[in-house]
Formats: C-alpha cells, sequence, structure tokens
C-alpha cells in the first residue's frame, strides 16, 4: 500500500535557513525533500473528490482573456502558445507566462521561479474551484492542479536556453494578498530569483518584468521589462507610508492586466514584492482633484503585495512578520487632505506668533482664521482679544477726561499677510507652500474707557490709502473682550 507524506515544518525552517544563506538549488531541493513523515490518509482523496476537471471553475474578472467558446477550446488555444522576450532587452528567462484555461476562455497573467518547480504568481490566475478547495481543504493538504495550467518559459539566447513549459502538479496556497504558490510538474534549469525582506523604501528604483499579450485570439505574449519607482504617501495608497507594508504602489510602469503577478526587482535583481493588478482609477483621481492637480498628468500606478510582509503557505517554511506590515487602506482616509492642511495652518501660525512678538504690539493678541481645502488660500491675521490692561491701560488715562480714560483712540498697525497653497503632484502626494504676501497698513480704533470699565471695546480695523487715509473696513465693527474673559473674535 502506497503512502503518503507531508514535511516538518521545523526541517522546512532549517532548509530554508540554509538556503538563504546559501541561496543554492541544493538548499532548495533540500527545502521541498526533506523532513516527510506520514500523512493524514484520504486527505487528498476528498480534495480531489471536490474539484471536478469537468466543471471548472472561473477565473477573477479583470484577468487578461483570450476569449473562447468552451472550456476545451481553451485548452487547444493553449497547446499552441508561447511567450517570447523583448528585442534588444535583457530577457528575464525566470519570467514566465502562466496560461489557464476556462469556459470563457484562457487567462493570462505573469509568473517567476523562486525555486526550481516553485512557481509564484497573481492569484487571478487561480481558477475559483482550486482555490476554493484550498480554503476548504485538511490541514496540510495540497490542492493537485494537473492539467489546469500551464507555464511558458521563453528562450534565451544568452543562457542558451530553449523555449519550454510546465504543467502544475499542486496549488500550495493563496494569501491574502492574492499571491498564488504553485508547484510545477518538473524542475527546470532556470536560475530563480533572490529575495529580500527589506521592503520598498520611497523612490526606490524597481524593475518589472511583465507578460504583454501579443494577440487577441491566440495564446502568444511577449516579456518585457519597464522601470518604475516607489511611491508613499499618495492618495492613490495613503496607508503606504513606510517600506514594511503589506500593500504598495510604484508608478511609472505601464503594463495590462496580464502583469499580474510579476515580481518587482531592485537594481540587485532582488523580489521586493509582486504585482496584483494595474492601478485603474487615475481619471478619477485627475477629475476629482483638478484643482490641486492644474496641468499635471497623474501617473500611472501598479499595486503590488509586499514581499516583506508574505505570510508563506503552511507547506512552505513560516517566518515572523515585522510589526509594521499592518494591514494596507486600499482607498483614501477622509482626513488625509485635513491633515495637510492642518500642517499648513501650523505653519502660517509660527509665522505669525513670530510676528505677534516682534511687530504686534502690547494691546491686541492676534489669530489666524481657519484654512480650508481649497487648492489656495489668502490670509490675514483676526484680531482674537485684548492683552492685559495693565501693561498698556495706563497711557491712555488722563485727568481732564471724563472718566479717566479716552473715550476713543486709534493707532496704525502693519498686518502681515500669507498665502497657503495646497499642492499635488503626479504621484498624488501632497505637499504645501505658505508664502509671504505685501503687508497691510491699517488703523485700529478701539476705546480705552469700555476697556476700562468692561474689560471690552468694539474694535474696527481700517485699510489705509497709499497717502495714510482711512478706507474700507478691513473687518466689520465687533466687540473684543479681553484676553482669559470671554473671548469674542471678529
Amino acid at each position: 500500500m502506497m503512502q503518503t507524506y507531508f514535511c516538518s515544518p521545523h526541517l522546512y525552517l532549517k532548509s530554508f535557513s540554509l538556503w538563504m544563506q546559501r541561496g543554492g538549488i541544493v538548499a532548495l531541493a533540500c527545502l521541498f525533500l526533506s523532513g516527510c513523515v506520514e500523512k493524514v490518509p484520504g486527505a487528498t482523496t476528498d480534495l480531489q473528490q471536490s474539484i471536478d476537471p469537468l466543471r471548472p471553475g472561473d477565473l477573477a474578472s479583470g484577468v487578461s482573456l483570450v476569449p473562447s467558446v468552451s472550456y476545451s477550446q481553451s485548452k487547444v488555444l493553449i497547446k499552441e502558445g508561447g511567450v517570447v522576450c523583448t528585442e534588444g532587452q535583457v530577457c528575464p528567462s525566470s519570467v514566465g507566462m502562466v496560461a489557464t484555461p476556462s469556459p470563457q476562455g484562457v487567462g493570462l497573467c505573469t509568473g517567476f521561479l523562486l525555486g526550481s518547480d516553485l512557481l509564484v504568481t497573481s492569484s487571478s490566475c487561480i481558477p475559483s474551484d482550486l482555490k476554493n478547495g484550498l480554503n476548504a481543504r485538511v490541514e496540510r493538504s495540497l490542492v493537485p492542479c494537473s492539467g489546469r495550467l500551464t507555464v511558458f518559459f521563453p528562450a534565451d539566447s544568452t543562457t542558451q536556453l530553449p523555449a519550454e513549459s510546465r504543467g502544475c502538479s499542486e496549488i500550495l496556497g493563496v494569501t491574502e494578498e492574492d499571491v498564488a504558490f504553485v508547484r510545477l510538474s518538473s524542475s527546470l534549469g532556470r536560475k530563480p530569483y533572490p529575495i529580500s525582506f527589506e521592503g520598498l523604501a520611497e523612490g526606490l528604483k524597481i524593475q518589472m518584468p511583465y507578460l504583454t499579450p501579443l494577440s487577441e485570439v491566440k495564446v502568444l505574449a511577449e516579456l518585457r521589462v519597464s522601470e518604475c519607482i516607489s511611491i508613499q504617501g499618495s492618495l492613490v495608497l495613503p496607508s503606504f507610508d513606510h517600506p514594511l507594508r503589506s500593500q504598495v504602489v510604484v508608478a511609472g510602469c505601464p503594463a495590462g492586466n496580464a502583469a499580474s503577478g510579476a515580481p518587482l526587482l531592485d537594481q540587485g535583481g532582488n523580489i521586493r514584492a509582486v504585482v496584483r493588478s494595474p492601478y485603474r482609477h487615475e481619471a478619477l483621481i485627475q477629475s476629482t482633484f483638478k484643482a490641486l492637480l492644474g496641468e499635471t498628468e497623474v501617473a500611472e500606478f501598479t499595486q503590488a503585495a509586499n514581499w516583506a510582509c508574505q505570510q508563506f503557505p503552511a507547506s512552505l517554511p513560516q517566518r515572523r512578520l515585522p510589526s509594521e506590515c499592518s494591514p494596507s487602506i486600499t482607498s483614501a482616509p477622509v482626513g488625509v487632505l485635513d491633515d495637510w492642511v492642518e500642517r499648513a495652518n501650523q505653519d502660517a501660525l509660527g509665522r505669525l506668533s513670530q510676528w505677534q512678538l516682534t511687530h504686534g504690539g502690547v494691546i491686541l493678541k492676534w489669530k489666524l482664521p481657519v484654512l480650508t481645502q481649497s487648492q489656495t488660500s489668502d490670509v490675514v491675521p483676526l484680531p482674537d482679544c485684548f492683552l492685559d490692561p495693565q501693561g498698556w491701560l495706563q497711557q491712555y488715562k488722563h485727568w481732564y477726561w471724563a472718566g479717566g480714560y479716552e473715550a476713543s483712540t486709534n493707532f496704525i498697525l502693519i498686518l502681515p499677510r500669507y498665502r497657503s497653497s495646497l499642492l499635488m503632484n503626479s504621484f498624488t502626494q501632497l505637499s504645501y507652500r505658505v508664502d509671504a504676501l505685501p503687508d497691510l497698513d491699517v488703523l485700529v480704533s478701539f476705546s480705552p474707557r469700555e476697556i476700562a470699565e468692561g474689560e471690552q471695546s468694539t474694535l474696527d480695523v481700517r485699510m489705509l490709502s497709499s497717502q495714510g487715509r482711512p478706507g474700507a473696513t478691513l473687518y466689520a465693527p465687533k466687540v473684543i473682550h479681553r484676553c482669559n474673559s470671554t473671548s469674542s473674535s471678529l
């Protein structure tokens, strides 16, 4: 009687450590061949009974599709499939075309080798019945997938590798970030990509080898390589604000749906992330934030799963994820614009505080109006309250005035003005600028007698003409209280 086995995670971890240290195929072979013990009988049989090859599941919406009229025709199309490298570019020979037959047609995704027979791709190209089998599987069981998908690899004249293909042996798992791990039907002599758990820093230069279909009726595609950069703090994915976030975005890599599953490589050729899907809402952002963008065109974005935050399937070596790998928020938080407006406010308030100390005088305390989310706001200080009268009121007291204090007085003041601008670049990253505008000469009028009698006075602020004559009212007259009293502002 034939026995079935599964591999001990403890020996997996030991082999995985060896692989990480030496990066060799030998260690990788140990990873998948060592530490095997007898498996629970009947587990695979139960799974095979739950998957009906005559009634295959659908592919995810949005996957690149070569249409067909039936599942059988899709399989015929795959037999004639192939992939080539872009002429004049270094051929990414460890990247392949994942072709999955379905009743609607052949789904195309990008995949890449993590081991001699271990493929990583997007779950978009994993039929729904196989994914459902994974969700319902008994502990440590794998989902067989023979005949359910084919991976085509290109010929590479540099390494003398021929064009070749492999079938699927088992689906090892699908992560929460839509990354699928697939065991191929047999090993290949192609060099797997090394991996990095460093994440994606802001502005990291990235290479993306990805698939582009060459035909609408045939399973033919070309492997291309694009250059892009990682973008943190954009409105596309505000939660990507640290190199170690589970979801990331890069900009500048134009790619279609067939790029799903492509590796994002750093300049050393290490895997940093796996493409989930191209971003499809640039036009919406362009129209929504037209006032902030002006004539700036929004860049093309690609969403990806950070390799540093990947939780591997149970059948593969496990690692503890960094605490920074928090769940990502795919939509912009409501308060993201308010946060930037507040930064501009604080900048302007800092300038006002400096002006208050040097030019604001000892009579009034000033404040700034609250800025809004408008593209540009011109702001002028508002009178907030009267400072402690003990420091200045005596200069308005004379024995010959009834009540001892002047009934009305005024003084000239130079008010600063600021222009606060909220800005957005092509990567939908926000910033602000606060500029100083020409000062305003104003005439401030109030009643010292009212201050002495009731700690408040009606304040009138008028602009002065170039000839020094009072002109239009800058602020409508209003009662202003002493500071630390019941404050009322204009």
